[in-house]
């Protein structure tokens, strides 16, 4: 389970370092042959779920510290608030791209659609949609104690399954979500069993991940063929029990400084770096068709992609109307 210590922003700068190098591997791929690259499946078996579960960790802890208003209210901010702010410059720039030469209606439609369908910063999205359903099961609770968590799941279970408000990668997520949130709830009355589902872990993973196909690359939850979906969650989940074992083992000998450093900035290079990997995936002929240089050439650019978004992130910041519009962060004059 989740470590109450600095292990967590090691974790989190982990997770996006390989989400930058997944989708250098997706952008610059040619006839889909990412969808077989072991490093790729390896990487998207467990490493959005992962962020999920910390998430949902993160949103527990702040419970404990303050009212769930006032958690509702940062999150508005830190997460809502980014979300809206870049999907906008996304459309601006688009429309830019395009040479000016759409309608107003046609760009206004343009914006409905890229909300609608959640076609960018998804995560965003759907991390405050948990936020807001977690939400409504603490309120509910009130009522009719805890098993009202079993409703709920029950109720997004039913939903349609569409892209629409980004339904499909919600209700695939937010079970992540709510075990990080569990986690640091319960965390003295799970801490007893750690060792034990850690090495369970440890050989389920392996095995999952064997018998992946391209098939569960899809967020799908289909009722009447469900053995693919739990094969899914099982994966990720023993996934995720297995890197965090791993990292609790190893950070006892070091510290990962620079995984900290970036975890901690996760979200500026979750958000910037989309627009570095589209600007790769115009350049992917340059790239050797060769596995072993390809990885290497990756790893580089991931590590180079990740600094310059801190960068450009240290440089926004500057300013506090734009620090606070694009990444939540607030100063004194701008605190709510």
């Amino acid at each position: 389970m989740i470590i109450r210590n600095n292990i967590i922003d090691s974790l989190k700068g982990f997770a996006i370092l390989l989400m930058v190098f997944g989708h250098l591997i997706q952008f610059t791929s040619i006839d889909n042959s990412y969808l077989s690259n072991p490093i790729y499946i390896f990487i998207y078996s467990f490493h959005m779920p992962l962020f999920m579960m910390i998430s949902g960790f993160f949103f527990s802890k702040s419970l404990n510290q303050r009212s769930l208003n006032n958690v509702l209210n940062n999150r508005v901010v830190t997460v809502l608030l980014p979300y809206f702010s870049w999907t906008t410059i996304f459309i601006i720039i688009w429309f830019v791209l395009k040479g000016n030469n759409l309608s107003f209606l046609e760009l206004l439609l343009k914006y409905f659609e890229t909300f609608l369908f959640v076609s960018k910063l998804w995560f965003l999205w759907v991390l405050f949609i948990c936020i807001l359903l977690t939400s409504l099961n603490i309120y509910i609770q009130r009522y009719i104690g805890k098993i009202s968590i079993f409703f709920l799941l029950l109720f997004i279970y039913l939903l349609p399954e569409t892209e629409m408000l980004g339904l499909i990668n919600i209700k695939y997520m937010f079970p992540f979500f709510i075990l990080g949130y569990c986690n640091n709830k319960y965390y003295n009355k799970l801490n007893k069993w750690i060792p034990y589902i850690s090495g369970i872990s440890l050989l389920l993973y392996p095995i999952m991940l064997f018998f992946w196909e391209k098939e569960n690359f899809s967020f799908v939850i289909d009722f009447k063929n469900i053995e693919p979906i739990i094969y899914k969650y099982i994966t990720a989940f023993s996934g995720i029990l297995m890197i965090i074992f791993v990292f609790k083992k190893i950070y006892t000998k070091f510290q990962f400084n620079y995984l900290e450093r970036i975890g901690k900035n996760s979200i500026a290079i979750y958000i910037i770096s989309d627009y570095f990997i589209e600007l790769m995936s115009y350049l992917k002929f340059l790239i050797p068709n060769n596995y072993f240089y390809n990885s290497l050439i990756f790893l580089i650019l991931t590590l180079l992609i990740a600094e310059i978004c801190l960068i450009i992130e240290k440089l926004l910041n500057k300013n506090k109307i734009i620090a606070f519009t694009l990444f939540g962060k607030r100063s004194k004059k701008l605190s709510l």
